[in-house]
């Protein structure tokens, strides 16, 4: 039976950090497990909903049998139920994530339910998900490759770190599609995303061009974001930050390169038009690495993507499409063939800085987060140029990047 207070089912799961606010919800969550157990690891409601929605393959034995363990430890399935109760209140619950540590199996014990803890949270959640899909005629098909989503991040974890198990952060990933945010369309997962987090506004000439002004951001003397590996040197350094005076936009732009210039210039209202700022609703591009870059792969997803949110999504007037990603850092252009599929998905976006890590190409590439270049494999030509830009005292950074649903080929 689990204790009668949270600090106590804490100290018994060697958790060392919970966010305060589930102290107010142990009462009842306690008094549901009481009442009711752990219907979230429940075999026969695992496999009804496996049954029904396609959720995994073959790794499913392997889910029925964590699911089973957690059942056996009457404290552990408790904490699921506490972290299902905080999950209600979807906004807090993301914010608390990094405050939060998930339970240790004791030395010596099978830690499958461990492991596997926070994916017990999707499968009940997906009816409801699915409900709102339909609603909105969602494809099936789309709906489909949405939910295998939640095998993907096994599969990626195994390959990652060569275990198998779910993080807090897949859960946090995988809640994009529960919550109706995310979407396999295509080549691409494609997030609806109500507020443009780029530091940039974009301008659109009468005659068609456009000019991207840097807005709220530190820049390096380099024209880069002041803060990122090698940037952070602050001689020189700008503050970048959109101006409205004497009836023109004055700011500092993105040059082809990616950086912004050292001078300003300034767009006057009645040749310039503001089409894209910070807060305005986006499509975010996000990159699975199970599918060709080919351009004509990746146009055909944008057109579908573009053609579905307009149909389902009426009240979801989007801007722009969005990616922040390792891929488009300009350097690759000199990295790697003219004729890359890579360089030719970088060029239909306009790259603008953001102030990055260095280090996605650790787990998206060579799927070693916790590794020295040194250590990573050389098997293609990209890897083997990563590893000699690196091993040269390089980054490769996160960029961010846009282009308007105008310039979608036609099919």
């Amino acid at each position: 039976m689990p204790p009668e207070t949270l600090d106590r089912l804490l100290d018994k799961l060697a958790v060392r950090r919970c966010p305060p606010r589930w102290q107010d919800l142990y009462g009842p969550v306690r008094a549901r497990y009481l009442r009711e157990g752990c219907p979230l690891v429940d075999e026969e409601l695992l496999r009804r909903l496996n049954d029904t929605y396609g959720l995994f393959t073959d790794p499913f034995p392997q889910i029925l049998a964590g699911a089973a363990r957690i059942r056996s430890q009457p404290d552990l399935a408790c904490f699921l139920l506490l972290m299902q109760a905080a999950m209600t209140d979807r906004s807090a619950f993301r914010a608390e994530l990094a405050e939060l540590d998930l339970p240790e199996a004791p030395p010596g014990t099978d830690s499958l339910g461990h492991a596997l803890l926070p994916l017990f949270l999707l499968p009940a959640a997906v009816p409801a998900t699915v409900a709102a899909w339909q609603a909105r005629n969602i494809p099936d098909d789309i709906q489909r490759r949405s939910l295998a989503g939640f095998e993907g991040s096994l599969r990626m974890r195994i390959r990652r770190f060569k275990n198998f198990g779910f993080s807090l952060g897949d859960l946090s990933w995988n809640l994009g599609y529960v919550d109706g945010r995310l979407l396999r369309i295509g080549r691409f997962n494609i997030e609806i995303r109500p507020h443009f987090g780029g530091h940039v506004q974009v301008f659109r000439h009468r005659d068609g061009r456009l000019c991207t002004l840097v807005d709220q951001l530190t820049l390096h003397r380099s024209g880069f974001a002041l803060g990122s590996p090698g940037l952070t040197d602050e001689d020189g350094s700008y503050e970048a930050a959109v101006r409205w005076q004497d009836g023109a936009w004055h700011g500092y732009p993105v040059l082809d390169d990616g950086r912004a210039a050292r001078e300003e210039v300034s767009l006057a209202q009645g040749d310039w038009q503001r089409v894209l700022a910070t807060g305005d609703p986006v499509l975010g591009v996000h990159i699975p690495s199970d599918e060709s870059l080919a351009p004509a792969v990746c146009e055909q997803s944008y057109r579908e993507a573009d053609k579905l949110i307009g149909a389902c999504f009426p009240d979801f007037p989007y801007k722009a499409f969005s990616c922040h990603s390792w891929m488009m850092d300009p350097q690759l252009r000199q990295l790697l063939r003219p004729d890359a599929n890579l360089v030719a998905f970088q060029s239909k976006y306009t790259v603008f800085p953001s102030k990055s890590s260095g280090k996605a190409v650790f787990r998206f590439v060579f799927e070693m987060p916790d590794s020295n270049p040194e250590d990573w494999p050389e098997t293609t030509s990209l890897e083997r140029a990563l590893k000699k830009h690196y091993l040269s005292g390089h980054y490769i950074y996160e960029p961010g990047g846009f282009f308007l649903p105008a310039a979608i080929e036609p099919g």
